[in-house]
């Protein structure tokens, strides 16, 4: 192989290399995948008080699930954990906790460019080009994004309206929205997958039974209907 085309295949194998690591969703804040609640709690990228316990935090326990809320670069970050799988989400809001109750912010399209819009292009620059669209944050069904339909100044407006940017590695999935920004587990997300799978197949099942049956009482009427004429004969002596 001349040495020309051999230092060609390396240079598209560092470039191949180089954009699939900057697109390779990565989970942030040095959070890991299954981590437990209190594994979650020692993050050190968290805020801390002075006692070191965390600022502005709250769990709520329900069912199967915890959620911690607490606050990172003066955002609030949201912790989906699983009481079996451990942590599963993890979402970071765009607009810092006291600027949305700040006046300042009345002017919603000033504080989207100032505070949302960075987040979104800090993403896309990390990144790269999305791979889809979404309608939830956790939904199972991506569209493909349209070539024609991006551009990496729309994250800077949001042409998105409700529908969220999407971004997948083997481990984590990234959603991009108006408001937040969402990691998600890709082990979550086949786990979901297979739940749904297996309703839609016990629905079919049931959907199946019904008709049998259905079609049993079906001919059970139809018996019952031809039959009229000969009990309608047979009960005529006594009436």
């Amino acid at each position: 192989m001349p040495l020309r085309s051999f230092s060609m295949i390396l240079l598209l194998g560092s470039i191949f290399s180089l954009a699939y690591a900057q697109s390779a969703a990565r989970l942030p804040l040095g959070a890991e995948w299954q981590s437990t609640l209190a594994q979650v709690e020692q993050l050190p990228g968290l805020e801390r008080a002075a006692d070191e316990s965390l600022k502005a935090a709250a769990t709520i326990r329900s069912g199967p699930e915890i959620v911690l809320y607490a606050t990172w670069q003066t955002r609030t970050v949201t912790f989906r954990i699983d009481r079996s799988l451990g942590l599963y989400a993890l979402g970071i809001e765009l607009i810092p906790e006291a600027v949305q109750h700040a006046l300042e912010t009345d002017d919603t399209e000033l504080s989207d460019l100032e505070y949302r819009a960075p987040v979104r292009l800090a993403v896309v620059n990390k990144y790269g080009r999305p791979q889809g669209l979404t309608t939830q944050w956790d939904g199972l069904d991506i569209r493909p994004l349209p070539d024609s339909g991006w551009k990496q100044s729309t994250v800077i407006d949001w042409s998105y309206a409700l529908s969220w940017l999407v971004w997948k590695s083997q481990d984590t999935r990234i959603a991009v929205g108006e408001q937040e920004v969402w990691y998600v587990s890709q082990a979550w997300l086949e786990q979901r997958r297979q739940a749904r799978t297996f309703l839609e197949q016990h629905a079919v099942a049931v959907q199946d039974i019904d008709l049998v049956r259905q079609a049993e009482r079906q001919q059970r009427l139809d018996h019952a209907r031809a039959a009229i004429p000969t009990r309608a004969a047979e009960l005529e002596p006594f009436l």
